[in-house]
């Protein structure tokens, strides 16, 4: 239950430094019929990532040629928005740590209703996937914030300036930005 089962946001300031086949970001679910991934690599193409959800053994995927190059430092987001016709939307961005500006996003809005509250959600995994057949990252992680609600664009630019070292202060002031928080269901 580490994310929240409406809006949320899943901030990560992290740094690839070598390309693995089927490396994660962060894998969130319990098995290979409930989950949400982000993948540094796509297969062995170490040019692409990949987006990926799957509920009740219903595959829902959404590749990007996002791409990450090995020894940078990325802030990567992801924001899942409930809409009210009872799909949800999940954008996922890469910025650049010092400016903040985007460098990729993409969204992906799934055919079929998904409720994130009926995910099976028993890991939160870093670098590491729930199939034992794919490579674990070789990758630095510097902080990870999960929200309760959706950051707008104004506040994942100032988020992915601030850093991972933002003083209590500036937390506080990124939490202002936060929109429609949703009480799990």
């Amino acid at each position: 239950g580490i994310v929240p089962a409406g809006n949320a946001t899943i901030e990560i300031w992290a740094t690839r430094t070598a390309a693995k086949n089927w490396s994660r970001i962060f894998d969130y679910g319990t098995s290979s019929t409930d989950y949400i991934t982000m993948s540094w690599v796509r297969g062995t193409n170490g040019g692409q990532d990949e987006f990926e959800l799957c509920q009740g053994g219903t595959k829902y995927a959404s590749t990007d040629n996002m791409g990450y190059v090995n020894n940078e430092k990325y802030h990567i987001s992801m924001t899942i928005t409930v809409n009210d016709n009872k799909t949800t939307t999940f954008t996922w961005t890469r910025r650049n740590v010092e400016t903040g500006n985007i460098e990729r996003t993409t969204t992906y809005t799934p055919d079929a209703e998904w409720d994130l509250a009926k995910l099976a959600h028993a890991n939160f995994y870093l670098g590491h996937s729930q199939y034992g057949a794919d490579a674990d990252a070789n990758a630095i992680y510097d902080e990870v914030r999960i929200w309760n609600g959706v950051l707008s664009d104004d506040a994942l630019n100032l988020s992915a300036r601030l850093g991972p070292d933002a003083t209590a202060e500036q937390i506080a002031a990124i939490k202002k930005y936060v929109i429609n928080p949703v009480e799990a269901r």
